[in-house]
């Protein structure tokens, strides 16, 4: 059986947006990538919501194959599921492990704009796993004064700004820091901050 998100989600977003980048004359020309796809009609097929929807469904269903958010990998292993190798667009096969997830951050980190809008998705690091991408915070860029309405958001890349700083708290969620290149752009977002 074939899982896939019935909710619209960023876990459709970058994972539709690997296939269509892995298989772009197929996937990407036929069926593309957002936050909700037509997923292709085939038998034994099921829309879950949310990655405990997933979670749920792939341990009730043996041989299931479905794609779960990377905060959830300590209970996809609880529960006795496995985790694939997914190629990458130098041609090698990777697990979702934290020096893979460097690995493809760590290659792009150059590129990456001060907004951090990059897709890190399907790129060349030989030894990358094929779909990472930074988290973002949507805040006030302005706190709002008694009674306002506040100003417009911004993205960054909070607690994962540096290497060490907060570690738990990306540990808990399997998230790995900025690249230190990258590390002064969500500061800078952060210091903009008015409170």
């Amino acid at each position: 059986m074939v899982l896939h998100r019935s909710d619209s989600s960023g876990d459709t977003f970058i994972f539709s947006s690997y296939l269509s980048a892995a298989d772009p004359s197929g996937w990407g020309a036929s069926i593309g990538y957002g936050t909700s796809i037509s997923f292709p009609s085939i038998s034994n097929s099921l829309g879950e919501s949310g990655n405990s929807g997933m979670l749920s469904g792939c341990q009730a269903t043996p041989g299931c194959i479905a794609y779960i958010g990377i905060s959830y990998e300590s209970k996809v292993q609880a529960a006795g599921l496995g985790l694939a190798e997914l190629k990458n667009a130098a041609g090698n096969y990777e697990l979702p492990t934290p020096a893979t997830i460097l690995a493809e951050s760590n290659a792009l980190a150059a590129k990456t704009p001060p907004t951090e809008t990059l897709s890190m998705i399907y790129d060349s690091a030989p030894d990358g796993y094929p779909i990472v991408n930074y988290e973002y915070a949507i805040i006030p860029a302005k706190k709002a004064a008694p009674g306002g309405t506040g100003g417009s958001g911004i993205p960054f890349t909070g607690p994962s700004t540096q290497q060490g700083e907060r570690q738990h708290v990306l540990d808990q969620v399997n998230f790995q820091p900025c690249p230190p290149p990258c590390v002064r752009f969500p500061k800078k977002q952060i210091a903009g901050i008015a409170g």
